[in-house]
Parts: C-alpha cells; sequence; structure tokens
C-alpha cells in the first residue's frame, strides 16, 4: 500500500508547478500500479486531508482520477505539512489494517514545496509519529524553502531534494523505483504437509 501526499498549499498551486507536479505524479502511479494498492491525497493549510485518489487496485482508474489535481482550490493557503503527515499516517494504517493478505505493508511519500506555516501541529508530535510507525516514509522536497534536515526526518527510508518544479519528475522516479525495489524483495512461501496428522 502506498499513499502519495502532495502539498498543494498556495506556494503551489499559485504557480506554474501545479502541472509538473500532476505529470510526475502521474508517471509515479503508473510505475508502482502493477505492484500496489495506490492512493493520493492533497493538502493545503486546512486541518483535513483532500482524498483525490481512494486506494485502489487499478492503475488506469488511479491515472484517470488524478485529473482532479488540474482543478484543485486551495482552501487554506497556509501548509499544514506536520498535520498532514500525522493524517496521512492514520490513513496508510486503516488500509493496511483492512487488507486480507498474510504479508502488508505500507509506504508514505511525502511530496512538499515548503515548511508548516499552518502550526496547527507541533513540529515533534509528527516527528514522533513517523518515527514510531512502521511504514517506509519518503520525502521529496522542491525548493529552497524546506531544508534537508527536516526532509531528512520526515524521509526516515529516504529522501529526495530538487531545487524546482522540473526536478520532481527525476525525484518521483527515484523514490518509485526504490518502493518497487523493497516491494521484490519479498516472497511468500508456503507448504501443504501430504501428513494427515
Amino acid at each position: 500500500y502506498t499513499l502519495l501526499l502532495i502539498d498543494l498549499s498556495a506556494s503551489a498551486t499559485a504557480s506554474d508547478q501545479l502541472l509538473a507536479i500532476t505529470a510526475a505524479a502521474r508517471e509515479f502511479l503508473a510505475a508502482l500500479q502493477r505492484y500496489q494498492h495506490l492512493a493520493v491525497y492533497a493538502f493545503d493549510g486546512s486541518k483535513n486531508l483532500y482524498e483525490i485518489v481512494p486506494f485502489t487496485r487499478s492503475g488506469p482508474q488511479a491515472l484517470q482520477t488524478l485529473e482532479a489535481l488540474h482543478s484543485f482550490e486551495t482552501k487554506d493557503p497556509s501548509t499544514n505539512l506536520n498535520g498532514a503527515v500525522l493524517a496521512a499516517l492514520s490513513e496508510l494504517d486503516k488500509a493496511v489494517g483492512r487488507a486480507s493478505t498474510p504479508l502488508r505493508f505500507g509506504s508514505l511519500v511525502v511530496f512538499t514545496d515548503g515548511t508548516d506555516r499552518a502550526n496547527r501541529v507541533p513540529y515533534q508530535q509528527m516527528i514522533d509519529a513517523v518515527e514510531a510507525s512502521v511504514h517506509d516514509v519518503y520525502a521529496l522536497g522542491v525548493g529552497h524553502e524546506i531544508d534537508d534536515s527536516t526532509l531528512a526526518r520526515i524521509g526516515k527510508s529516504g529522501y529526495v531534494r530538487g531545487e524546482d518544479s522540473s526536478a520532481s519528475r527525476n525525484a518521483f522516479q527515484e523514490i518509485a523505483e526504490r518502493i518497487v525495489r523493497l516491494t521484490r524483495r519479498y516472497y511468500l512461501l508456503s507448504y501443504c504437509s501430504p501428513a494427515h496428522a
């Protein structure tokens, strides 16, 4: 299960970044659709997340629904990064908890171009939740507003930083490759004994 969390605060939607972000997210989903249940959520400065694509196994359906990003309207221009990470981890917990498969793994991929400005959730509370989570958490940062130390703390499983939105494509590809490698590392071996007793 992979949840992609995208920063759609005013700094992203008020510029030309949205098209590049959507294109990069589409390629990210396409690379993972064979291996993962995928979901896309967005955040701005508001308290709650916005569900763009609910968890689905259908790659084409996820890619089609992703077009909703083009018409997304920011409701709160601030950035609730800390609260969004907490909420996304909770959504991922719920999805993985409902799975019936014997092997279940969750990955949260956080894309942001800025630091938390909404101040709804303390930074340390968010970091504690990331570190306590059983899921892999990756961070993708674009621009100069967010620093490497914050990205490294959020992206405990790895992070990538780009200078501008044009670098988001390569960043998404790098994280997708890491998740695919992780997924393909595990095998389920079943054995049925012929002995009736």
